[in-house]
């Protein structure tokens, strides 16, 4: 019964994966950069605190609503009226 293994090997494993993905980029990072996709990163670099805003401070326009079911030609329209 080889059972007693599994234990020192999936902590091996998941110690080798965290050291990992502490040193280096994963490759999924690595073929965004290679394909030039634009990336969002994790943290946004902003200079000062969003916190004290209010969505009201920071929208551009009036919102606009969607439906939970509606027809393509609504969702087409709604699109189509916001520039």
């Amino acid at each position: 019964d080889e059972t007693h293994f599994l234990l020192p090997i999936m902590t091996a494993v998941m110690v080798g994966k965290w050291t990992a993905d502490l040193l280096i980029d994963s490759l999924y990072h690595k073929l965004i950069d290679l394909k030039c996709f634009p990336f969002l990163s994790d943290e946004p670099h902003v200079e000062e605190c969003l916190d004290l805003y209010t969505v009201e401070d920071v929208m551009g326009r009036d919102v606009v609503t969607i439906p939970e079911i509606g027809s393509v030609a609504l969702m087409a329209h709604i699109l189509a009226s916001c520039n």
